[in-house]
C-alpha cells in the first residue's frame, strides 16, 4: 500500500501577481465521458523540495484565473494510518501557509486542505472494514477513537464510490482517496477548485458586509443631492464588482458534467457549506438592490423637482417679459 499526503493552502492576491508559467489542464483518465478538462486551468508558478519533518517534500506554486494562488505540498506516507500522521499533516499545511504568507498582496482569508491519496492496496472491503475508524479520523483530523455510530453515519455520509475498487471519502478539513495513481490528479483537482469557490464565497462575503458599513456612514450624512450621487455611484461599483466575481464562481460550479465528477464536486461543496455562503451573498446583494432602488427614487426626485422649478422660473421670466 502506497500513501501520498496533498496539503495546500488557498490564497487571493487580487490580480496582483506575476502569473507568467506553465499552463497546466487536468485530463480525465476514466471510461465514461470526461468534463474534468474544462476545468479552470492553473499555471505553475515555481517548483521546488524542502525537507518537513524529516522527510523530502515537494511544494508547487500555481496561479488560477483571475487571482487566486495555491500553494500545494505533497510528500510520501508510510502508514497513513499512523497516529503521528496527523501531526506530519500539520506540519505539511504549515509550511505551505508560511509560503503563502510571503506572497504580495494575499489575502489574510485563506483555506487549507489535505488528501490522503492510497494506491497499490488489496482487498479495499476488507482495508476499509479493518481501518473505518482511523479512515473518518483523518477525514476529520481526529486520532481520537469514536463511537461506532458516529464512524459508520460517516462513512455512508461522507463516501463516494466509482468502481468496486476506489473510495472517495470527503470531509470538512480533509479527503482520504483510495484509487489507482492516474485518477489522482482529476480527483485533487475538483477538491482544489471547490476550496477555491469556498474561499471567493467567504471574501465577497467579507467585502460586502464591509461595503455594507461604509454605506451606512454614507446614508447617515445629510442626503443632499452630491450625498445621493456619491452613494448612488459606490453602490453601482459594488454591485457590478460583486456580479463579476459572482459570475466566475458559477462559472465553476457549471463545469462538471459526467456524474461521478459532479457527484463528488457536489460532496465537497456539500461538506464546505458553499451554497449557505452563497445565499449570504445573494441577501446581501438584494440589500444593495433595495438601496440602490431607494437611491435612484430620491435622485428622480430631485431631477423633477429642479424640472419643476426650471419651469416655473421660465413661467415667470416670460410673464415678467410680457410686461417689458
Amino acid at each position: 500500500m502506497k500513501c501520498t499526503l496533498y496539503s495546500f493552502v488557498v490564497v487571493d492576491v487580487g490580480r496582483k501577481v506575476d502569473h507568467s508559467g506553465k499552463e497546466v489542464t487536468t485530463k480525465s483518465v476514466r471510461s465514461a465521458p470526461g468534463y474534468v478538462e474544462i476545468l479552470p486551468k492553473h499555471r505553475v508558478l515555481d517548483t521546488f523540495h524542502k525537507t518537513v519533518a524529516g522527510k523530502k517534500a515537494v511544494f508547487m506554486i500555481k496561479f488560477y484565473d483571475p487571482d487566486d494562488i495555491v500553494v500545494e505540498g505533497r510528500m510520501d506516507v508510510k502508514n497513513p494510518f499512523d497516529p503521528h500522521v496527523l501531526e506530519l499533516k500539520k506540519e505539511l499545511v504549515s509550511h505551505c501557509l508560511a509560503y503563502a504568507r510571503k506572497l504580495d498582496h494575499a489575502s489574510d482569508v485563506y483555506e487549507e486542505y489535505s488528501i490522503y491519496c492510497i494506491s497499490g492496496y488489496a482487498k479495499l472491503n476488507s482495508l476499509v472494514a479493518k481501518n473505518r475508524g482511523k479512515i473518518i479520523g483523518l477525514m476529520r483530523s481526529e486520532m481520537e477513537p469514536m463511537d461506532p455510530i458516529v464512524v459508520e453515519t460517516a462513512l455512508r455520509e461522507s463516501s463516494l464510490k466509482y468502481s468496486s475498487d476506489d473510495l472517495a471519502v470527503v470531509g470538512w478539513d480533509s479527503a482520504v482517496i483510495f484509487s489507482d495513481p492516474d485518477e489522482f490528479p482529476e480527483i485533487i483537482e475538483i477538491l482544489t477548485v471547490s476550496n477555491i469557490e469556498l474561499l471567493n464565497a467567504r471574501l465577497m462575503n467579507e467585502e460586502l458586509e464591509d461595503s455594507l458599513l461604509k454605506l451606512s456612514t454614507l446614508m447617515k450624512k445629510r442626503l443632499r443631492y452630491f450625498n445621493l450621487k456619491e452613494a448612488l455611484d459606490y453602490v453601482l461599483h459594488i454591485r457590478t464588482e460583486a456580479l463579476f466575481k459572482f459570475d466566475h464562481i458559477k462559472r465553476n460550479i457549471n463545469r462538471y458534467g459526467d456524474w461521478y465528477t459532479a457527484k463528488l464536486y457536489g460532496l465537497a461543496t456539500d461538506k464546505f457549506h458553499i451554497a449557505e455562503k452563497m445565499q449570504e451573498v445573494y441577501r446581501k446583494l438584494d440589500t444593495f438592490e433595495d438601496v440602490y432602488q431607494m437611491l435612484s427614487e430620491q435622485i428622480n426626485w430631485y431631477y423633477l423637482m429642479l424640472l419643476e422649478v426650471g419651469i416655473f422660473l421660465l413661467i415667470v421670466w416670460e410673464v415678467v417679459a410680457a410686461f417689458f
